[in-house]
């Protein structure tokens, strides 16, 4: 039925008066903990344009237009005031969408969960859970059963002056209207409102839908959903005809609750340095002499063969020192003793060298008789050694990683 026959045709109800043009509903005041700093309040400039250019091209787009990507030089002044000090330490604002919740029948909605966070909020950002319901009003020009109507939704989010997360809209059905014949569809189409340098988020959902009476005409409507980093929000819906708005009491209270931050992730205690392991060999000598035997320098090269793989190329790439200490038995003066120790060890380090290379590092030591365990004037063969040692840190228990533990430097 065209307009022009819905104006003729009389309504046993009479007429609906005219409604006054809608006024958005809203809920501005932001509590005090969520009141940004005087720097960031600033309004952007040119949002309605920045906003197109980032729906179109993206953020980095954005960035690299408002000259931002190289710290806003050559950008113009008028612009570079989008991006207070505020917007620098957050970073860009990245809007994202989930799948919409769509609810069918003959009062449908489709509505997706949607956040608008920058890409450097603090991980201990304080968030405030928001929940709330709002309504629009219906008119129903059906003679008899029409009347007035309600269509109830609600609205949740979640909000930290900066940043918005979690904002989604659900049709409450059963509270709202019931049809039989009639139809009632509606659409939020979420979107970012604010530029994505802006420090305080704002999103809003792009209402459009459609209101059908069954044979008395269809009114189309449209309108937008607005929520803001603060915590406020406001609503205007308008239609065709008139018989879809919002009231100013729109809005049902708004209740609010702290978001526990998720605990932080215990941080396991390191665990303790690998402990070295001491390698150690002991070459004898004959009384008063230096000479090493054959059978014995053999077991001096297999000793030193038979360090782990690591160790070797560690000490013959000169990082891991082979200490060498040579002992000398009592039966000397202490002074020739201490010389015939020298010999006896730089012997040992002589063979050593040859077969670790000329960048192996040797720490020697001419102890003579002054550590000697026995008194003097005492020929011992135990005392008529060179000990040589090595301090190695397990590969395995050293992670793999290059170098290893020296014995006294």
């Amino acid at each position: 039925m065209s307009k022009q026959k819905q104006s003729q045709t009389p309504n046993k109800q009479g007429k609906r008066p005219s409604p006054a043009k809608p006024q958005a509903a809203q809920t501005d005041t932001a509590s005090p903990a969520n009141q940004l700093p005087d720097h960031a309040t600033a309004r952007p400039l040119r949002q309605s344009a920045v906003q197109q250019m980032q729906q179109k091209q993206g953020n980095q787009y954005v960035q690299r237009q408002l000259g931002l990507s190289s710290g806003g030089a050559g950008a113009p002044a008028a612009i570079q005031r989008i991006a207070p000090l505020a917007a620098a330490e957050l970073g860009i604002a990245i809007f994202s969408a989930g799948a919409p919740v769509v609810l069918s029948g003959n009062l449908s909605s489709s509505a997706a969960t949607i956040n608008y966070m920058h890409e450097n909020t603090p991980p201990d950002a304080q968030w405030t859970r928001a929940t709330t319901s709002f309504r629009l009003s219906v008119w129903n020009p059906r003679p008899l059963i029409g009347g007035q109507e309600w269509v109830h939704f609600r609205l949740s989010y979640e909000y930290n002056g900066h940043d918005l997360r979690d904002v989604s809209v659900v049709c409450l059905q059963d509270e709202s209207m019931h049809l039989t014949t009639s139809t009632f569809s509606i659409n939020f189409t979420g979107m970012a409102h604010s530029p994505s340098t802006d420090p305080k988020a704002t999103i809003r959902y792009q209402i459009g839908g459609v209101w059908d009476p069954a044979g008395r005409g269809i009114d189309s409507f449209w309108g937008y959903l607005q929520v803001k980093s603060d915590g406020s929000i406001s609503l205007m819906v308008e239609s065709e005809q008139g018989w879809v708005s919002n009231r100013a009491d729109a809005f049902g209270e708004i209740t609010t609750e702290a978001v526990e931050g998720e605990p932080a992730p215990e941080t396991p205690e390191p665990p303790p340095p690998p402990e070295p392991v001491l390698h150690l060999t002991d070459v004898t000598f004959r009384p008063g002499g230096d000479q090493i035997e054959g059978g014995d320098e053999e077991a001096l090269v297999r000793w030193y063969l038979g360090l782990p793989e690591h160790a070797r190329r560690q000490i013959e790439a000169g990082s891991l020192q082979i200490v060498v200490e040579g002992h000398a038995s009592t039966t000397q003066p202490g002074p020739a003793n201490r010389l015939l120790s020298r010999r006896r060890a730089q012997r040992v380090v002589e063979i050593l060298q040859d077969i670790a290379g000329s960048d192996a590092q040797f720490r020697t030591f001419a102890r003579g008789e002054y550590q000697a365990g026995t008194p003097d004037e005492v020929e011992d063969e135990n005392e008529r050694v060179v000990l040589v040692s090595v301090e190695i840190v397990e590969e395995a228990a050293a992670g793999g990683s290059p170098g290893g533990a020296s014995s006294g430097g």
